[in-house]
């Protein structure tokens, strides 16, 4: 008798964020594929879950239950049943990292609901995250509740030694959930002639600082004026908050440069209008370089390259750390890396396009190994 699995998943992200936005429908997708899914879409903008493609018999609100009660009852059912099994995804993907009172207290609280799950057979699976730096209050309470999570998958080789010197030494890698999602591209490739620009003004939110805005500002402005008028300059934002930083780098830079900036964000409904035409982008934001990479644009990383964590491990796993230019470098080494690497994009792009066909493969088997066990 063939097992059947259902999967639950919380679904909640930030909404402004397109990034995050990304992530969780290739998550949803992935999923779809091993297993029915239950996502709690309550409190979901309807938009949301439109762009998550799912459909009425996949949402709560057509169960007659909370998330749950349903969850509850599935869970004492399938404990009866051979057939059957349930699974449930801890917390969306993302990036973990601070040392918070409350997601301490959460970690705590979670924990003494996960020992009820675990005691009635379902698995806790946690996937699609990075991790760092993490305070001690957080990394106790993060290992303290772990061991009640079945299966632990970050999302790149640093998190992963981070997991392991804290004591979940379970953890597992596996890729970005970007990789994985398939964009559809226009059917008749346009010129590519842009260079798009798109910063947040920090490394992580409420950590701003004006020394790292300064290198920052300087080595953009730096690097875009080496630019002929073969090139477009185009400044886009692909999560609301960003919009303002964005706006100032281009009313600092309007007189000087000619350059344009995208009143409308980028979400995934218009990424390829804003990405199809780009031959590269440079920005600090992970699933900024990553959604414009799908469209064939280089993805350049201008930031604090040994402190921006999450974005570091991902691009070192992917052999691509050279394209991590620091804000902490010489300008002039800078501009000289950034010229090399625009004249050396094709060969990058299948270097990188290879990477992701391997991580595709590597994903499908790690949850090959989880769903049909």
């Amino acid at each position: 008798m063939e097992t059947r699995n259902e999967i639950f998943f919380q679904g909640n992200t930030q909404y402004e964020n397109t990034g995050d936005i990304l992530i969780n429908k290739s998550l949803v997708i992935l999923l779809r594929q091993y297993g029915t899914i239950v996502v709690n879409n309550i409190t979901m903008p309807e938009w949301y879950v439109q762009s998550l493609l799912l459909s009425p018999d996949e949402c709560i609100t057509n169960k007659q239950k909370s998330f749950y009660s349903y969850f509850m009852a599935e869970a004492f059912s399938a404990f009866f049943k051979r057939n059957k099994k349930i699974f449930l995804i801890a917390g969306p993907p993302g990036h973990l990292f601070g040392n918070s009172r409350d997601k301490s207290i959460r970690n705590l609280t979670s924990a003494v609901a996960f020992v009820l799950f675990r005691l009635l057979g379902v698995k806790i699976i946690k996937i699609g995250f990075s991790m760092g730096p993490l305070g001690k209050r957080l990394a106790f309470t993060e290992q303290f509740r772990s061991p009640l999570i079945k299966h632990y998958l970050v999302r790149d080789s640093l998190s992963l030694k981070l997991a392991k010197e804290i004591g979940i030494k379970h953890a597992n890698f596996f890729p970005d959930l970007a990789w994985t999602l398939e964009v559809a591209k226009p059917a008749t490739p346009p010129v590519k002639n842009k260079i798009v620009v798109s910063f947040r003004d920090s490394i992580v939110q409420g950590a701003s600082s004006d020394e790292y805005l300064n290198k920052l500002k300087e080595n953009l402005f730096g690097l875009l004026k080496t630019l002929d008028e073969t090139y477009s300059i185009e400044i886009v934002y692909q999560v609301t908050r960003d919009r303002i930083f964005c706006k100032r780098i281009y009313d600092e830079l309007k007189n000087d440069i000619k350059l344009t900036f995208n009143e409308t964000q980028v979400t995934l409904d218009n990424a390829a209008e804003a990405y199809s035409s780009a031959v590269a982008i440079i920005t600090n934001r992970l699933h900024g370089a990553l959604l414009a990479y799908k469209y064939g644009a280089l993805p350049l990383v201008l930031t604090d390259a040994k402190d921006h964590l999450k974005i570091k491990g991902i691009y070192l796993d992917a052999g691509v750390s050279n394209l991590l230019l620091n804000v902490h470098d010489d300008l002039e080494h800078n501009t000289s890396v950034f010229k090399s690497l625009l004249a050396n994009k094709d060969e990058i792009i299948a270097k990188m396009n290879k990477t992701e066909s391997e991580y595709i493969a590597l994903s499908h088997n790690i949850l090959s190994g989880i769903f049909k066990k």
